[in-house]
């Protein structure tokens, strides 16, 4: 048997990262044990992103039960898979909506940790405009038959690149994104770094006032925390444009602290962001009144695994594993007269630290069978999508 090489740069980060007790954002791939049927779901989710669909996901489950580990994992997965991903932890500094700085703070630290498969530690942006122009360049020396070194090339190429930024012009916003684009390619044409550093502090939302802006670029906006959602959507097109297969947008707990008036505006601003673009969302909440307005399939996880995964419809309105049926019947109904008959769980989950063969939902479950303890049931496939581990509901 052939040992696995990990390569020092990759083992070194995962080392680090667990003994911090924090999960690694690169070589989960080679620490990742029984994730088959989960990185298959969400692996279907990115080829109907690169085929121009779309998809919004949440990933429920308990503290711990393994939602960020699955994240950081399907993150790696699609920067693979030649996908710009950009993710982002809310906190109250960084927040979907507010005005002072707390929504405009979510779009500088998505930028901030853009990944690529070449730069999977984030900090891509510059990288992905750079291999851009690269990719536009080599293509004309194929099509065209001409050399870097000769007199028109360089307005070839020119008008290549300016194809892609002017048609974004449009689009709300797109004409100062488009300005500074151009003078980004500027900047890279000239060996400007001066140029080229300004464009790429404006992309990612850095500058604070309109009269550095415009002093160092020309243009007369700058995001903020009203603007940030169009300038998102316009990098989102322009990767898809550029030859990228998407992007995928990572966020945690995206809606916990917003009082319910602003939480529905949050929300709504996602769908439309989603249909608009055509973007795929992986979600973490444990709320799940909000699971059920936002995602078109749903993951439930205990203790690291996903027990029951499909279609929001069948999920809610015909759960099959006894963990989401309990999970369920804890979301209040909006009408004192109407009561829910609420599935208590009883006993404690076990330890991560020292799980037991089989289900882990076995001492919990009201259902189980014998055969639940020595074996981790496989997925069952009940139809339209729709997948339970379970051996209780065969």
């Amino acid at each position: 048997m052939t040992a696995l090489k990990i390569p020092k740069r990759i083992s070194t980060a995962l080392i680090n990262s667990l003994s911090a007790g924090v999960v690694p954002r690169i070589g989960l791939e080679y620490v990742a044990v029984d994730r088959k049927e989960e990185i298959a779901a969400l692996l279907q989710d990115l080829e109907n992103i690169s085929e121009a669909g779309a998809a919004f996901r949440f990933i429920v489950g308990r503290y711990g039960s393994g939602k960020s580990f699955l994240l950081q994992l399907i993150r790696n997965y699609a920067m693979e898979r030649n996908f710009v991903v950009g993710d982002c932890d809310l906190s109250p500094e960084r927040r979907l909506t507010g005005s002072h700085g707390q929504a405009l703070g979510t779009y500088r630290e998505i930028m901030r940790n853009l990944s690529t498969k070449t730069r999977p530690e984030g900090g891509a942006l510059a990288a992905i405009l750079e291999r851009w122009f690269s990719t536009v360049q080599a293509q004309v020396v194929k099509e065209s038959g001409m050399r870097p070194s000769d007199h028109d090339f360089n307005e070839v190429l020119e008008g290549k690149i300016l194809e892609v930024v002017n048609n974004m012009e449009g689009m709300v916003h797109g004409f100062d994104f488009a300005a500074v684009l151009k003078t980004y390619w500027q900047g890279y044409r000239e060996n400007d770094d001066t140029m080229k550093d300004s464009s790429l502090r404006w992309l990612r939302g850095e500058y604070s006032t309109k009269t550095e802006a415009i002093n160092a670029l020309g243009v007369r906006v700058i995001i903020n925390d009203d603007s940030w959602y169009d300038y998102l959507k316009l990098f989102a097109k322009l990767v898809s444009d550029i030859g990228y297969k998407g992007m995928l947008v990572i966020l945690d707990e995206a809606v916990s602290a917003l009082d319910k008036s602003v939480e529905a505006q949050v929300l709504n601003m996602l769908v439309d962001l989603k249909e608009e673009l055509g973007l795929t969302y992986v979600f973490i909440s444990h709320d799940l009144n909000v699971v059920q307005y936002l995602s078109d399939r749903v993951l439930v996880m205990y203790l690291g695994k996903i027990v029951e995964i499909g279609p929001v419809e069948a999920i809610y309105g015909n759960p099959q594993h006894p963990y989401t049926r309990a999970l369920l019947s804890a979301i209040p109904i909006p009408d004192p007269k109407l009561k829910r008959q609420r599935i208590i769980l009883e006993g404690e989950p076990p330890s991560l630290f020292n799980l037991p063969p089989g289900c882990g939902f076995y001492d919990r479950c009201w259902a189980r069978k014998p055969s639940c303890r020595g074996e981790m049931p496989p997925f069952r496939d009940i139809g339209d999508g729709h997948f339970v581990a379970c051996f209780a509901e065969e």
